[in-house]
């Protein structure tokens, strides 16, 4: 069965600013050492600044000014929500995007979702978004994609 998929577009809150490489709600010099050594591959690239597990020099500056600010570029997001697969033997679920209703899409997760939920923190101020999933089962077989969901950022 497909995952049913919801959008809705947000301005973050400051409790989900994702500079806060390290958790402790805080964005200081120890998130901006932390995206320096993701970005020099001396730790796994777990950022999602500039996109999941994008680890850059856009991510390195964004962190910094985070540090002086308090704001991780636009903190705008779309938060993604669908309901489970009822199959037994599904792993996760992978989440794609598109620009135009229909795709083409591509997809943001490197390694399926185990969860529900997923927030895209890539996006543009004033564009409309596009997103579809699908499920992953055990075998790492992909179902159809889901119904498309559209989520409209803020400008």
């Amino acid at each position: 069965m497909l995952p049913l998929l919801a959008a809705t577009a947000w301005l973050a809150a400051a409790q989900t600013n994702p500079c806060d490489l390290n958790g402790d709600n805080a964005v200081d010099v120890v998130d901006v050492q932390m995206a320096v050594a993701m970005r020099a591959g001396q730790r796994p690239c777990r950022a999602n600044v500039a996109g999941l597990n994008v680890c850059n020099d856009t991510v390195v500056e964004r962190v910094r000014a985070a540090s002086l600010s308090g704001r991780c570029g636009q903190n705008r997001s779309a938060v993604l929500t669908w309901t489970a697969s009822p199959s037994p033997n599904v792993a996760g679920y992978n989440v794609y995007r598109a620009l135009a209703s229909r795709g083409p899409y591509t997809r943001l997760t490197p390694l399926p979702v185990s969860g529900t939920s997923f927030t895209d923190t890539a996006v543009e101020s004033g564009r409309l978004y596009y997103y579809v999933t699908t499920s992953v089962n055990t075998s790492g077989l992909e179902s159809a994609f889901s119904v498309e969901a559209a989520a409209a950022i803020p400008p």
